[in-house]
């Protein structure tokens, strides 16, 4: 567990953070804190682990920022774990704030973090949110016979249309 001081966020990159601290404290761990505050070594074991038994999934390697606090422009925070995943060896990258939860990765789809994102965000609990995101993007696939029976009904629709405008046009 490392946390990264106050003094450090000088250097301002997506959301203000200084993308090169964060990635060389995330060399040391796995977790890092932004800025460096008390916290209960209790709360800091049990992150730890839940970010370390994530790794043992499809998620591959992950690295957690936690940060006190949730930057106006949130969308700064993926280009910041974005940048995080390119400085660094992990395959996924979270950042959890107060409020939100971004996530990066090079070994889940797209559609994976953005449903793991969600419950992570919805989930007071940091530790429980770790879990959460694992096992929802995991669990989550497309309904393959649901998007086939959609695509087959839009042709039927189009092809029901072709033939009315057809049979229109040929009484006219």
């Amino acid at each position: 567990m490392t946390a990264l001081p106050a003094s450090q966020a000088a250097v301002p990159g997506p959301a203000g953070l200084d993308i090169a601290a964060l990635a060389e404290a995330l060399r040391g761990s796995d977790v890092v804190f932004h800025p460096a505050a008390p916290r209960d070594p209790a709360f800091e074991a049990d992150l730890a682990g839940a970010v370390a038994a994530a790794s043992n999934t499809r998620a591959g390697d992950v690295d957690l920022v936690v940060l006190d606090h949730t930057p106006p422009m949130i969308a700064d925070l993926r280009d910041a774990a974005q940048d995080l995943l390119m400085a660094g060896d992990a395959e996924t990258v979270l950042i959890r704030t107060p409020n939100v939860a971004i996530g990066v990765s090079d070994t889940l789809t797209r559609a994976e973090i953005e449903v793991g994102e969600r419950v992570m965000a919805a989930e007071p609990d940091y530790v429980a949110g770790v879990r959460a995101f694992v096992d929802t993007a995991e669990g989550f696939t497309v309904q393959w016979g649901v998007v086939g029976a959609l695509l087959i009904g839009l042709c039927a629709l189009a092809f029901a249309a072709g033939f009315l405008a057809t049979r229109r046009s040929e009484h006219l």
